[in-house]
């Protein structure tokens, strides 16, 4: 995954991943602040392998691909989640956690898993969540009357 000024979800996200027993490669897109300390503070659990790609102020996902597709080119790996520093991701079987899912399909014979993305945007600063992982829990957390 790569990071931009991600330390608001950064490390509940990573931690997430070390539950399900997932490897996280990081890049670093130039944060500054407090990202590189969560980052350092995971390496050796969740995170495999942390590196840092400089930003020059503009978004180039061009860039950014190439990136992520030259860490992916030299993995040994079978499978390969591609994620953002805001994303969680969850089996959709009660009590199945996320590598439990990804073997159960692997042995299926599949070769891709097309995962349902929900999109929570914070009305202001004032009502941004404390805590993403528990707090947003419906689509879109608004209160929609």
């Amino acid at each position: 995954m790569m990071v931009h000024n991600a330390a608001k979800t950064l490390a509940p996200v990573l931690a997430h991943w070390e539950r399900n027993r997932i490897g996280v490669r990081v890049i670093d897109h130039g944060s500054t602040d407090g990202t590189a300390d969560i980052i350092r503070r995971h390496r050796g659990c969740s995170i495999i392998e942390a590196s840092y790609h400089e930003f020059d102020g503009v978004f180039r996902l061009k860039q950014q691909l190439q990136a992520k597709e030259a860490i992916v080119r030299g993995l040994a790996a079978d499978w390969v989640i591609h994620a953002d520093g805001d994303e969680i991701f969850e089996s959709p079987v009660e009590g199945e956690n996320l590598r439990q899912m990804i073997e159960r399909i692997d042995s299926a014979g599949f070769d891709v898993v097309d995962c349902d993305e929900f999109v929570f945007v914070p009305i202001s600063e004032s009502r941004e969540p404390k805590d993403f992982v528990s707090e947003l829990r419906s689509y879109y957390g608004l209160d929609v009357r």
